[in-house]
């Protein structure tokens, strides 16, 4: 028995994904990272790579698996995000 998590994590080569992978290693949690690396790059886990608590796979998880593909350009998601905040922010 073990009290190590399998924790998956998307958007592990990011650089918010890959600061978590960190974290959670660092932790002693079994990290699965599942990228397609759109916007992420091996070199932010390249020191985890052969890690014993770490796996990166790579994957198109938005497009071949789910069959689903996004309504919005990445810059128009992220200008509708900022403003989300900006307004939860300004209450």
């Amino acid at each position: 028995m073990t009290d190590m998590n399998r924790v998956p994590i998307t958007g592990g080569t990011g650089f918010l994904g890959s600061h978590h992978c960190d974290r959670l290693v660092e932790r002693g949690d079994d990290v699965l990272g599942v990228n397609d690396f759109f916007t992420g790059s091996k070199r932010n886990v390249a020191h985890l790579l052969d890690h014993p608590y770490s796996e990166l796979m790579r994957r198109d998880v938005t497009f071949q698996a789910l069959r689903w593909s996004p309504r919005f350009a990445l810059e128009d998601g992220l200008k509708e995000t900022i403003a989300y905040f900006r307004r939860i922010l300004a209450k």
